[in-house]
């Protein structure tokens, strides 16, 4: 019975687990499709003069629609749940569920649509007058075959969610994003598409003016940073349009513009019988592209591209456009210059004879290619190309190769018959990479495919040769991407870096599709050279790489270690790829940036030209670590007052470790003085026990002292920013173990992120379960937070509690000001790090970042490769107000015996010009309001009109003639009015939800009750009381002596009767207000009252201070106060006022600025 209750409770964990995780990848998706939207809302500020280059969006005709949006889905579905163990298998299920369902549904959709649009365009075309487009007809029926192929093939979804919808995965993220071929990084910046020369210079000159900077983009099929702009307000300027080729068959020379294919200069040139004499392996790649990293080719007697080029047309960084010739110290650092001395518009390039050629291939040990290469190839002058396929077999990795060599047969050109590649590459092509993508293991046979395809002997020609079809391999599936990576050694390292890159590789499981090696001359240069001392052999890998942050890292790391071995064994590795290398690696490979950074401030003063290759690796900057062979530890344990630091951190802030056993456990390895801090941090990882707690005292203080991290932070947040309202949060280094107490402190709202290394089971321990954030973004090794996971100021707070101290300088300012850029103007950048103010505290805090690392059990390598870069918070406020942040008045805060000094502050991102100055204030949210409250408070002010209206009526007139009923239409006609006009600007719902509506409706409801009512008692006594009567109601009568004449005071004074013996006379006034203002303008005469109605005596009102002593004149006896409702400092005085005195205390009130309210008539 236990059992069976055991197995039925994990069952329904398993399933309450299951739904949990559908639900969270549901609300993924719809968060990103949300992203998307807001993506394609922002729009960099444009200058009016750049307007003439922008690219109108045309929507894509390769798109089957029904089917990408379910392969999209899938495609989606299976990213996110491939980062989390947890919703893995939850994720597989749904996508594949979705691939055996939904997409064949598509799928013959699809095909029935495509089919009906093409048979009714080759209807217009055979059968009618009307001319049909026979290229739309040509594509409508190519996705029909796409279809019915991808139909056929969907059952293979079982095997893999994805292996039939990678094919139709369509990314919507390219409208919105610049995103280079291998789909590592992206931006969002002003793309431009000038389409001649003059309009770069253009551009550029008013980028100069303007202080932007320009970026340049061909083909986009660069790996690295290059084509990337720094800032979004930057530009990107695509050479598409500066396409032109024209050739001189007489000189072989071919003028290319910039942003031509080498297809396209193939395609012309092999109409003279011509052929280029260096390129890239494909010819999917753009000329200025290849030019800014100088490629080199099969041709290996040819050398690099640079040898080539006979002239080239660039604009300058003064935004001239110049001519360079081979001769000129310029030209030698455009090419190979990756975009940083000038834009290139066009090229002469040298051609040569398309020539009829023989291939044939030979198959060795890798170990002896070297050998055969010198022996064989190095001086045969029949042999016009060649390069060395290697064996990716993952059982027998570079073991063996095929030497392919192309023999020439005769010097006369020949016209080729090139072979046509589709857009979309070779179907059968495709579907293999498609299925070696998804299972790996087909990779001994993809390898004995190629095997078989290379060996032999066939007829051919130099164009025909190369023409390496590539378009098969283009996918926009976000799960994973082809990567390159390309390595020099000279000749006396080949053998031993063929033998440890493929150990690499097999211990890696990298997924190689394709290897070879390639010689490559001598290439001396001013700029970046890879091959400037002497020959080189290059090793090109092509490989499948998966784009999960996990396993983009497992690549940093062993492309890294590669790059290490090449520095040591005189190697180095090709630019144009991913930036992995750390900057110490690039320095050691590259030894002459210094001089090349020197050179671009001389040809670009203005730094107008820039990209992230540049900005990383050229000019930036580092702070090395401190000296390894310096023992911190030992300076900090021999020091008392270091020491004492130490302890307070064990003792308050990480309690995880006894500190009395730690600090003797530290002090009885540094007995001996040849360790230095490596060996003690090894030493400590074998004998932690014992300075440690035991296992469940351990465990009872790390949570005890998460909890009181939480507590702290959370209150100390709550100083900073006080309790106001706050529109998105991103929390970035921990695994959200904020963000619930933030919530209940702050008044958060909005989306939650947060950034960190990776998911794990553990983050549940310290933020809670369901996780308390919306979205997970990784880190990344501190690349610029990415517009498609953050969009731009889109939160109101990023915090970070792991200080900026771990960020390469060379990425730091980059990183900061993706911050910047994400956060809405007037928003916080709340910072945590230490304030190192003392090269004594930087040495402890180096100890203690050492400590912490082997309490919590990170491996010694990853110890070694932690980068750390203390600095005080000066020297950190410094840099954030570069970035465009301003410190916040409030002292940092600092917890109880942190002797770290970390401190938390906070900065606010300063608005730098108007429209940000008033972004800023727009992004209050007691600032803006509901654009339709405007409309919709109409009937409540019609309300106060109505209500004054009422009150001015009743002066003269009696209330039961007011029109009750025509003002309960009116009410309803102002009620109506106000909603058509706010549903101009608003749904439906808006206008019927919002909060005016809702007192609207209240107040002309009750308003028509309360009106109806008044209304119903009003009819009878209107009848009743009759104009005549109403008149005589509205008079009262006085008598007064006086010898003034009255009438010229007021005309609305009538004299009825008078005595001109004792000057007395009988008057007539206007009741009410009237009278009221009739006596107060009267009591500056010489008058004295008699009665009034026949009256003695008559109430008057004061307003006065509340409590305040008041002497009353002659005549005045104190009745009662009532307070003032306007102002509760002040009450209503009730007088009671002899009539004969009246006249001398309304003055004496006036004269003491005593504010008269009324006179009560009768």
């Amino acid at each position: 019975m236990r059992k069976k209750k055991f197995f039925l409770t994990l069952g329904a964990a398993l399933v309450f687990i299951f739904l949990v995780s559908g639900v969270e990848t549901i609300r993924e998706e719809l968060g990103d499709q949300k992203l998307e939207k807001k993506l394609s809302l922002d729009k960099p500020r444009l200058e009016k003069s750049f307007e003439p280059f922008l690219k109108e969006e045309n929507e894509r005709d390769d798109i089957c629609s029904c089917t990408e949006k379910v392969a999209t889905l899938i495609d989606h579905i299976l990213y996110r749940g491939s980062k989390n163990f947890i919703r893995r298998p939850v994720s597989k299920t749904i996508a594949k569920t979705m691939s055996l369902t939904a997409l064949p549904i598509c799928l013959l959709c699809d095909t029935a649509q495509y089919t009906a649009k093409g048979s009714f365009e080759g209807a217009l075309i055979l059968f009618t007058e009307e001319k049909g487009d026979k290229n739309r007809f040509e594509k409508h029926f190519s996705k029909v075959k796409r279809c019915l192929l991808g139909f056929a093939a969907f059952p293979t979804g079982v095997i893999s969610a994805d292996m039939v919808s990678q094919h139709f995965v369509v990314n919507h993220s390219g409208k919105k994003l610049v995103e280079p071929y291998g789909k590592l990084y992206s931006t969002k910046c002003l793309e431009l598409y000038p389409r001649t020369h003059k309009d770069v210079a253009m551009i550029l000159n008013e980028a100069k003016q303007s202080g932007k900077k320009a970026t340049f983009a061909g083909a986009l099929m660069s790996q690295g940073k290059q084509a990337l702009p720094i800032d979004e307000e930057d530009l990107l300027i695509h050479f598409d349009a500066l396409n032109q080729v024209t050739i001189d068959p007489a000189s072989r020379i071919a003028r290319v513009g910039a942003g031509a294919l080498w297809s396209d200069v193939q395609a012309a040139a092999n109409e003279h019988g011509l052929a280029v004499k260096v390129m890239q392996a494909s010819n999917v790649f753009s000329i200025g592209g290849s030019l800014s990293i100088n490629c080199h080719g099969w041709d290996h007697k040819a050398g690099t591209l640079k040898e080539t080029v006979h002239s080239l047309l660039i604009v300058n960084g003064e935004g001239e456009i110049q001519r360079l010739f081979p001769e000129d110290e310029l030209f030698d650092l455009v090419i190979g210059g990756l975009g940083g001395f000038g834009a290139i518009l066009e090229a002469e390039l040298a051609l040569t004879q398309n020539i009829k050629m023989s291939y044939e291939s030979v198959e060795m040990p890798a170990q002896e290619y070297l050998s055969y290469f010198q022996n064989q190839v190095m001086n045969n002058e029949k042999l016009g190309m060649h390069y060395f396929r290697l064996c990716f077999d993952p059982k027998h990795m570079f073991e063996t190769g095929i030497a392919l060599n192309y023999f020439e047969e005769s010097s006369e050109g020949v016209i080729s018959a090139i072979p046509f590649e589709p857009a979309r590459g070779n179907t059968t092509e495709r579907v293999e990479l498609g299925i070696i993508r998804r299972l790996p293991k087909a990779l001994p046979i993809a390898w004995q495919m190629e095997r078989s395809g290379s060996l032999g002997t066939k007829k051919t020609d130099r164009n025909e040769a190369m023409t390496f079809h590539l378009r098969c391999i283009f996918n926009e599936s976000t799960i994973d991407a082809e990567w390159l990576q390309e390595y020099f050694v000279p000749a006396h390292q080949l053998n031993d870096f063929i033998s440890f890159l493929g150990d690499v590789l097999k211990k890696n499981d990298v997924p190689v599709y394709n290897a070879s090696i390639r010689y490559v001359k001598q290439n001396e240069s001013l700029g970046f050279s890879y091959a400037p001392h002497e020959d080189m052999f290059a090793i090109v890998l092509f490989f499948n790489q998966s784009l999960l942050p996990e396993e983009i890292q497992k690549s940093r790391l062993w492309i890294q270690s590669v790059i290490d071995y090449l520095i040591v064994h005189e190697g180095t590795y090709y630019l144009p790829y991913q930036n992995f290398a750390t900057l110490e690696q690039f320095h050691s490979c590259y030894p002459e940036w210094e001089k090349i950074a020197e050179k671009k401030r001389q040809y670009d003063p203005h730094h107008l030209f820039t990209n992230g290759f540049y900005e990383e690796y050229v000019l930036g900057k580092n702070t090395l670590i401190a000296d390894s062979n310096r023992s911190n530890f030992r300076s900090t344990f021999s020091d008392p007052l270091q020491r004492k630091w130490v302890e307070e951190f064990l003792n308050h802030v990480f309690m995880q470790l006894d500190q009395k056993k730690f600090m003797a456990l530290v002090d009885d390895i540094l007995t001996d003085s040849s360790v230095n801090d490596e060996d003690v941090y090894r030493i400590l990882q074998q004998r932690l026990s014992e300075g440690s707690f035991s296992f469940l005292k351990k465990n009872k203080q790390a949570l005890k002292s998460l909890s009181t991290l939480k507590e702290d932070l959370s209150d100390q947040m709550l100083k900073l920013m006080g309790k106001k309202t706050l529109r998105g949060y991103v929390e970035i280094g921990y695994p959200g173990r904020l963000c619930r107490p933030l919530k209940k402190k702050l008044d958060l709202k909005g989306p939650i992120y947060v950034i960190n290394e990776g998911e794990q089971l553990a983050d549940y321990v310290e933020s809670g379960f369901p996780r308390p954030y919306n979205r997970f973004v990784y880190l990344n090794e501190y690349e610029p937070i990415l517009h498609q996971d953050i969009p731009t100021e889109s939160v109101d707070l990023v915090a970070m509690y792991i200080g900026l101290h771990h960020i390469p300088e060379n990425k730091l300012e980059s990183f900061v000001r993706s911050i910047h850029r994400i956060l809405r103007p007037g928003g916080s950048f709340v910072l945590m790090d230490h304030d190192a103010l003392s090269s004594k505290h930087k040495e402890m805090l180096f100890v203690i970042h050492s400590i912490f690392n082997v309490g919590t059990n990170v491996p010694l390598d990853e110890e070694l490769r932690e980068f750390r870069n203390f600095q005080s918070l000066a020297n950190w406020e410094s840099l954030l107000e570069k970035c465009g942040f301003a410190r916040d008045s409030h002292p940092p805060l600092i917890r109880q015996g942190d002797a770290t000094l970390n401190s938390l502050i906070r900065f606010t991102k300063k608005a730098t010009t108007e429209e940000e100055f008033c972004a800023q204030i727009h992004a209050d949210p007691e600032y803006v309001r509901d654009p339709i409250r405007t409309y919709l408070t109409a009937p409540e002010w019609h309300n106060v009109r109505l209500t004054q209206g009422y009150c001015k009526f009743i002066e003269d007139i009696p209330f039961y003639q007011f029109p009750w009923f025509t003002e309960i239409k009116n009410m309803w006609s102002v009620f109506g009015k106000s909603w058509k006009v706010a549903r101009r600007h608003a749904s439906f719902s808006e206008v019927l939800f919002s909060d005016c509506t809702l007192m609207n409706l209240f107040i002309t409801i009750f308003n028509t009750v309360e009106y109806a009512i008044k209304g119903a008692i009003s009819y009878p006594l209107s009848l009743i009381y009759t104009n005549e009567s109403i008149e005589d109601a509205r008079n009262i009568h006085l008598l007064v002596r006086t010898n003034t004449n009255l009438t010229e005071i007021d005309p609305r004074i009538r004299i009825e009767k008078e005595c001109p013996e004792s000057h007395l006379k009988h008057i007539i006034l206007p009741r009410y207000m009237e009278m009221f203002h009739i006596l107060l303008k009267l009591s500056n005469e010489d008058l004295t009252y008699v009665d009034i109605a026949g009256q003695k005596k008559i109430q008057v009102d004061l307003n006065v201070e509340k409590n305040q002593e008041l002497t009353l004149p002659l005549g005045c006896e104190k009745l009662y106060e009532i307070p003032a409702t306007a102002d509760p400092s002040r009450v209503y005085l009730a007088l009671d006022v002899d009539v004969e005195h009246l006249n001398a205390a309304l003055k004496w009130f006036q004269g003491h600025k005593i504010p008269i309210v009324y006179i009560h008539d009768f």
